[in-house]
């Protein structure tokens, strides 16, 4: 069953809306290596009503620490020391599960897609090969954002495994 991506404009105006800011995300000429994603990469799957895993979001650090910590106004300073330690706060992923929560719905209106829900965001570790997950590396469609932020470059890529 074919999962089809939101265009990219829907997406960074719901990230706009949850900042009040430009999101400092844009489409990226170059696809970010799923198999090297570094520490403190996170992961929500997007999955229908009986549970199949449709598709999926992944945040580097970076991004997490800016768009989750900027929705709930944490001075950049605290989100360059969690960058700087590898980990984002618990407050800071609960608000990144949210805007993962609000993008769901730019998946849900488009015509034929089965409706998804974004899973707990939970620590990204590159599947093995032979993995269930391994589809991320081969995704039927992606999206690639990338941005520059006051803390170092991030990523959110946004994944269909069945295009």
């Amino acid at each position: 069953m074919p999962f089809k991506l939101p265009l990219t404009a829907d997406m960074t105006d719901i990230l706009r809306m949850c900042i009040g800011r430009h999101p400092v995300l844009e489409q990226g000429k170059d696809q970010f290596d799923l198999r090297k994603a570094p520490a403190g990469t996170y992961v929500s799957w997007l999955k229908n009503d009986a549970g199949d895993v449709l598709g999926a979001i992944v945040s580097t650090l970076p991004a997490v620490a800016y768009l989750g910590g900027s929705m709930i106004m944490i001075p950049t300073g605290a989100q360059k020391d969690m960058v700087e330690t590898g980990c984002a706060s618990e407050a800071i992923i609960d608000s990144m599960a949210e805007i993962n929560n609000m993008l769901r719905s730019a998946f849900n209106i488009v015509r034929k897609n089965d409706h998804v829900s974004p899973s707990e965001m939970v620590i990204f570790t590159p599947p093995a090969e032979n993995s269930e997950e391994a589809w991320v590396y081969a995704a039927a469609k992606r999206i690639d954002l990338k941005g520059q932020f006051p803390h170092g470059a991030g990523y959110m890529i946004i994944l269909s495994r069945h295009g």
